[in-house]
């Protein structure tokens, strides 16, 4: 199933951020722990508030390039994507970063007995698939018998297996029992939508549902897209189109822009107009540990980089200077964790001590050499006498580093199945990372999540620098009404809560 692969995303820059994508294949106590599910989210406007009708247009707003074979099933990004999929393919349960824990969502309650051996999980009353139809006890237990497994592989970067275990109906919910404790908890569906597959969609449907409070259809054109209240939820609300290009008679509910990865032209933002958003998106330079194996080598190749003109010359002010994967509004983000900044001749003398020396670096990228960020690094490492080639295809594969966007999903990326050193993502073999990483994923699946270890992994990866972030991206918003929801990375429905 595709839905389920790792949640990190690269595509080389060049290109906007959406384009097409390379995407990597994706223990509680004994006493039983009741947590109190916060009340419905699927609610009804009062009957006497006037009901709005007609068309929101939203323009710009960007997603993740689809993995191989289209939308078969929901993209793994849909169910927290806050304009999509908030509020057409919700997540079972999610984690809130304000909170700094998990949300039973569509479940009533969410309990761990039996020392972790006994999972049960019961639904809300009141919700319905996109055709209207309710969704039941038996769905869930479906639901849970076709993807936990798979769920638990990938969340854990293949590094545990659950035990073998049964998924059976009881007391108007279902009970996962295990024959031994597992590694995970039941929080293990955060981020992960209720979905089931539709053998004979319509022309425009897709061929699944989901559960939200309006229905999903993807428009013939790259980021088109319509949203349809479900009339089971009575709630009345307008039609939402999302596009790229809203046409000439018609006005913007919501205007995004976002900047390329790095482009010519800067863009630049009347902050007294307009609001930006964090985007999970940053620029980067990927380096090959294979070439590059010693931190102290990375980190001093990475002072030369011009940050500040790299960002100016590209995202203006919808991008961020950042060392760390972390966006800034994370509650996990350390703000000391900044750019290494030096002035050139210091950074100069770093290199020069570099052994054995650095005199030619092969840097990847996707489009055709000639772009003017190219030569701003060019020039950079010319400073310290190293002569930089770019490379496209075949021979990216033996590049010393990659120039890369990189999509990571938050709050539900767990980070696993991407930098620990066994999964063979991007990290060296780091004991101290690989330790807290799996502490961090552990605490993702149950009701608090372990910020503190996230934090511990932000500082050891800036000092591993396996990755040289250039920038985080972000994202401008016009046409907020005043007093509106700002929108925000830590309020996953900042959208939901802008609708009339």
């Amino acid at each position: 199933m595709i839905l389920y692969r790792s949640l990190i995303s690269l595509f080389l820059i060049f290109a906007s951020l959406t384009a097409t994508a390379v995407h990597k294949k994706p223990v509680h106590k004994a006493k039983p722990a009741h947590h109190k599910a916060p009340p419905a989210h699927h609610k009804a406007p009062p009957a006497h508030k006037p009901q709005p009708t007609g068309v929101l247009w939203v323009e710009g707003w960007q997603h993740p390039p689809s993995e191989a074979g289209g939308w078969k099933t929901p993209p793994a990004w849909l169910a927290e994507d806050p304009v999509l999929g908030r509020m057409s393919c919700p997540p079972l349960s999610r984690m809130l970063l304000k909170d700094k824990k998990s949300d039973p969502l569509l479940l009533r309650s969410v309990t761990s007995e039996d020392g972790g051996k006994l999972w049960r999980f019961t639904l809300r009353s009141g919700l319905y698939w996109w055709d209207g139809k309710p969704v039941t006890t038996p769905d869930l237990r479906l639901f849970i018998e076709a993807n936990l497994s798979e769920i638990a592989k990938v969340k854990s970067g293949g590094l545990w297996q659950l035990p073998t275990y049964t998924v059976t109906e009881k007391n108007e919910g279902v009970e996962v029992r295990f024959s031994q404790a597992p590694d995970l908890g039941p929080y293990l569906f955060n981020g992960i939508p209720l979905w089931k597959s539709v053998s004979a969609p319509g022309a425009t449907e897709l061929p699944f549902q989901c559960v939200g409070t309006y229905k999903l259809h993807k428009g013939a054109a790259d980021g088109d897209f319509t949203l349809k209240a479900v009339p089971k939820y009575g709630l009345h609300t307008p039609e939402i189109r999302i596009t790229n290009h809203v046409p000439p008679t018609q006005k913007a509910f919501l205007s995004f822009r976002m900047a390329e990865s790095l482009s010519v032209q800067p863009v630049l933002v009347n902050q007294a107009q307009k609001s930006t958003l964090e985007l999970p998106w940053m620029t980067a330079l990927a380096w090959n540990l294979k070439k590059l194996p010693q931190a102290s080598t990375r980190k001093a190749l990475a002072a030369l980089l011009p940050r500040t003109t790299l960002l100016q010359a590209g995202a203006g002010t919808l991008g961020t200077l950042s060392a760390s994967l972390l966006p800034p509004a994370h509650p996990a983000h350390r703000a000391q964790n900044r750019p290494i900044t030096m002035p050139l001749p210091d950074a100069v003398a770093q290199v020069k001590k570099i052994q054995p020396p650095v005199e030619r670096l092969q840097l990847a990228i996707q489009a055709e050499p000639g772009h003017i960020v190219e030569k701003v690094i060019e020039d950079a490492f010319l400073t310290a006498g190293i002569q930089v080639q770019w490379v496209t295809g075949a021979a990216a594969q033996e590049a010393d580093g990659t120039l890369v966007g990189i999509f990571l999903p938050w709050p539900q990326m767990n980070l696993l199945s991407d930098l620990h050193s066994h999964a063979g993502g991007f990290s060296p073999l780091d004991p101290e990372l690989d330790l807290e990483l799996m502490q961090y994923a552990r605490s993702t699946t149950q009701e608090k999540t372990d910020f503190q270890a996230l934090t511990k992994i932000e500082d050891r990866w800036v000092q591993l620098e396996a990755i040289t972030v250039i920038m985080q991206h972000k994202a401008s918003v016009t046409g907020l009404a005043p007093k509106t929801v700002l929108p925000s990375l830590t309020n996953p429905d900042w959208f939901k809560q802008t609708i009339p």
